[in-house]
C-alpha cells in the first residue's frame, strides 16, 4: 500500500506482488476484472480494501489457463458464479475520444436512479480493467479525502508493480487516469481493420442482484467453477493446445513439426546466453558509467581546489603589496624624523659654541683683566677648557647613537622583506 499526496490522481494504491502474469494465467484480465467488481461491490467502504482481497480476486483468475482473451460477454454467460451475483445493466461501444462522456453519462445515470455504487468492465483489446463509482454519502472521510471511484488493473505498471487497487478522489481523476491508460492509437502499418479494434472500447456496466446486497459474503463455488472452465476449455494451456494439433497433423508434417522444435530449442538455448552476456556487458557499462562520474567529480574538485588556493595566492600578493606600502611609509618616517633631530642637534652644538666663544672671548678679556691681577684667570681658563672637551664628547656619543638607530631600522626592514619572501 503506497499513499499519494492529495492532488495526485489516485489518492491511494493498494498494491500486490502478484499479477495476473506471477501467477500462470496470462490472459486472465477479464475474467479478474469481473471478479473484482463482486469484491468491491460488496464491500463496506473502499478504505477497507486490501492485499488480500486482490490476492483472493487473483486465486480464482489463476484457474484460466488459456492463451486466448476472451470477451466480458463469454465469461458472463459461461459462469454461473456471475450470472447469479451481477446483473448486467447495459452495454456501450466506442472510441477512446468519448470515454470521458460516457463514463459521465454512467454516473449521471446513477445519481437519477439513486444508486449507491456502478460497477463497468472496461475492455479494449487486449486488456481489461474495472472501474466502480461510489456515492460519497456511503464513503467514510479518510485523512480528509473522500473515495469517488476505483480502479482495479491485474497487469503491472509504472505506479503498482503487481495486480492493485487505485482509489481516487474524484469522478475526473478516475477518468482522466483511464485517459492515459488507453489512449487513441494510429497504426497505419497494421491495416484499418485492427486499427479499429484497438480504437473500440466495450464498457459494460454491473450492479449486484437484490438478493446478492443482503448477503454478508459471496462464496464462490469452486467445483462448479472448474467443470465450467473445463467445459468452456479456458484451462487449456499452450502444452494442451500444441498436442491437440500434432494429433491432427500426418507423420510426415509431424516429423517436421519436431525437427522445428527442436532447432528452436537450441535457437532459444543461445538466446539465453546472448542475453546473459548482455547483461554481463550492460553491468560492465554501468561500472564504466560509474566510474567516468566519479572521475568528473574529482575533476570538479581538483578545479575547485586550485580556484581556492588562486584566491588564496591573490589575496597574499594584496597583503605583500600592502606591507611593502607600510614599509615605505615607515622608512619615509624615519628618515623625516633623522633630520629634523640631526638639524636640532646641529643648533644646540652651535648655540652652545656660540655661547663659548662668547664665554671665552668673556675670559680673554676677563683674563686681560685678571693678567694684572693673576691667579684668578689661570682659573678661569681652565674652567673653559674642560667645558670644551665635555661638549665634544657629548657630539660623538650622539652621532654614534644615530648610527645604531639607523642599523637597527636596516635589520627591521631585512626582517620583513624575508617574512613576505616566505609568504
Amino acid at each position: 500500500m503506497s499513499m499519494i499526496s492529495q492532488g495526485s490522481e489516485p489518492i491511494l494504491i493498494i498494491n500486490s506482488s502478484q499479477s495476473q502474469y506471477t501467477i500462470g494465467s496470462i490472459s486472465s484480465c477479464t475474467l479478474n476484472s469481473i471478479e473484482s467488481c463482486i469484491q468491491v461491490l460488496k464491500i463496506d467502504s473502499a478504505f477497507n480494501l486490501n492485499k488480500e482481497i486482490i490476492d483472493q480476486i487473483l486465486s480464482v483468475g489463476k484457474y484460466y489457463q488459456s492463451v486466448k482473451h476472451s470477451s466480458f460477454e463469454l465469461i458472463y454467460k459461461t459462469f454461473t458464479h456471475y450470472k447469479k451475483h451481477l446483473k448486467l445493466n447495459s452495454t456501450m461501444v466506442f472510441t477512446p475520444k468519448k470515454l470521458k462522456t460516457r463514463l459521465q453519462e454512467v454516473r449521471n445515470e446513477m445519481k437519477k436512479n439513486d444508486l449507491e455504487r456502478m460497477a463497468i468492465v472496461i475492455t479494449r483489446p487486449p486488456e481489461t480493467v474495472s472501474i466502480i463509482f461510489l456515492n460519497s454519502v456511503v464513503e467514510q472521510e479518510y485523512d480528509t479525502n473522500i473515495v469517488r471511484a476505483v480502479i482495479f488493473d491485474s497487469h503491472p505498471r509504472k505506479n503498482h508493480r503487481g495486480a492493485a487497487f487505485l482509489l481516487f478522489e474524484t469522478d475526473k481523476s478516475a477518468i482522466r487516469y483511464l485517459n492515459k491508460l488507453f489512449p487513441p492509437v494510429n497504426l497505419p502499418d497494421i491495416g484499418l481493420m485492427q486499427t479499429e479494434m484497438l480504437n473500440s472500447i466495450e464498457a459494460n456496466c454491473l450492479s449486484l442482484n437484490k438478493k446478492s446486497q443482503g448477503l454478508e459474503s459471496i462464496k464462490l463455488d469452486l467445483q462448479l467453477f472448474k467443470s465450467e472452465i473445463r467445459n468452456a476449455g479456458f484451462s487449456l494451456t499452450i502444452e494442451d493446445l500444441n498436442q491437440q494439433a500434432k494429433s491432427k497433423l500426418p507423420p510426415i508434417a509431424l516429423e517436421w513439426v519436431i525437427g522445428l522444435e527442436k532447432e528452436n530449442q537450441f535457437l532459444i538455448k543461445q538466446f539465453v546466453e546472448i542475453k546473459k552476456k548482455l547483461k554481463q556487458k550492460d553491468q560492465d557499462y554501468r561500472k564504466l558509467k560509474d566510474e567516468l562520474g566519479l572521475y568528473h567529480q574529482l575533476n570538479k574538485e581538483k578545479d575547485s581546489v586550485i580556484e581556492q588556493l588562486c584566491k588564496q595566492n591573490l589575496s597574499l600578493m594584496k597583503q605583500k603589496k600592502k606591507l611593502k606600502g607600510n614599509r615605505i611609509e615607515i622608512e619615509n618616517e624615519n628618515e623625516s624624523s633623522f633630520t629634523s633631530s640631526g638639524s636640532g642637534s646641529e643648533s644646540q652644538s652651535g648655540s652652545e659654541s656660540q655661547s663659548e666663544s662668547e664665554s671665552g672671548s668673556g675670559s680673554g678679556s676677563r683674563s686681560e683683566s685678571e693678567s694684572e691681577s693673576g691667579s684668578g684667570s689661570s682659573n678661569a681658563l681652565d674652567q673653559s677648557i674642560k667645558k670644551k672637551s665635555k661638549n665634544g664628547k657629548n657630539s660623538k656619543k650622539i652621532k654614534s647613537t644615530k648610527q645604531k638607530k639607523k642599523r637597527r631600522k636596516k635589520n627591521k626592514h631585512k626582517k620583513i622583506d624575508t617574512a613576505i619572501s616566505k609568504k
